[in-house]
């Protein structure tokens, strides 16, 4: 599960973790489609987390989408399928002190928070200081911090790197692909513009997938397109200990 040259971290870490968005949960949960984090969770054995800032975003009733989503979002936390980060959870992502860990990410987050939205600025802080990737559509949100200075120097994915991931590995079949676009529409949300008024099958060669499985053969565009494209992590299931 070692991550590939260019796409190790800092520290050159495998891939472990993934700090979720606020945006790219929403998707999600709105499409009905949290077994696109159920099957990266139980066959690839990655977990997923969020920042309190997201959390509390998720939850919060008056946002858009908070009807749609909010039901699925917190079952997901109550199956410890995505988990928050505080002093008493931290534990078990990191070796360092819970608490200093926690305050770095804070600290961290308030600084981001001058340049990108909140939930993305603590979500960018938590997988600075963690060393791990992050689950996000906002594009827009990577552009100014490169812009500004800011290296967001961790792997960055979008919703559609996991579900073209899993459809690469024969996990999902094309007509989910296109059953989750067409969920999308139906809540007034957008694919990601390689799938935009079309179907699956016709926007995968327009779409550098992040996320890729070696062992099978590569889907989508072989040209780098977007801001966060360098940062292309393998990933294979565990190996199973031998008898």
């Amino acid at each position: 599960m070692e991550p590939s040259a260019p796409g190790r971290d800092p520290a050159g870490k495998p891939l472990e973790l993934i700090v979720c968005d606020t945006d790219a949960l929403t998707q999600i949960f709105c499409a009905k489609h949290e077994a696109i984090l159920k099957q990266i969770h139980t066959q690839f054995g990655i977990h997923f987390a969020v920042t309190e800032a997201v959390e509390s975003e998720m939850l919060r009733p008056n946002r858009r989408h908070a009807e749609c989503c909010r039901e699925g979002f917190q079952k997901a936390l109550d199956t410890g399928l995505i988990t928050v980060l505080s002093p008493r959870t931290l534990g078990q992502f990191t070796s360092n002190n819970p608490f200093v860990t926690y305050d770095s990410m804070e600290l961290l987050g308030q600084k981001y928070h001058g340049v990108i939205q909140r939930g993305e600025a603590y979500t960018h802080a938590a997988a600075h200081v963690l060393k791990c990737a992050v689950l996000s559509n906002d594009w827009k949100a990577i552009r100014d911090a490169d812009r500004l200075g800011l290296a967001l120097e961790h792997p960055t994915f979008r919703v559609y790197d996991f579900l073209v991931f899993l459809y690469q590995c024969g996990e999902v079949a094309e007509k989910s692909c296109d059953g989750f676009r067409k969920a999308l529409h139906d809540v007034d949300e957008a694919p990601h513009s390689a799938f935009a008024n079309r179907k699956f099958r016709e926007g995968l060669p327009g779409f550098y997938p992040r996320l890729v499985n070696p062992e099978f053969e590569i889907v989508g565009s072989a040209i780098e397109t977007e801001l966060g494209d360098s940062y292309r992590i393998e990933l294979t299931k565990p190996k199973k200990p031998a008898s």
